[in-house]
């Protein structure tokens, strides 16, 4: 999946389209972008930013995450079974 945000990322966001992580919780992978105006984990975060500015990049997460879901759901399905077994 970060693979795919880092393709719809904005090019010319430079350590942005970067910064993409993974937090690992139990049962929940977190995927992120901690890249703040200030640089990691500084000020608010561009996601933020690019999803509700009226002046920044054009929304693309919620984009991203809706033209996903169905490849989400089918690992976390396979997922579940190989728990099962």
């Amino acid at each position: 999946m970060i693979k795919r945000f880092e393709r719809v990322t904005p090019t010319n966001t430079g350590f942005f389209k970067r910064s993409w992580d993974v937090k690992l919780y139990p049962n929940v992978n977190y995927i992120y972008n901690p890249r703040g105006p200030g640089g990691l984990e500084k000020g608010i975060p561009l996601t933020q930013v690019s999803e509700y500015s009226r002046r920044g990049p054009k929304p693309f997460v919620f984009k991203t995450w809706e033209r996903n879901k169905s490849d989400i759901l089918n690992i976390f399905k396979k997922e579940f079974e190989r728990r099962l077994k």
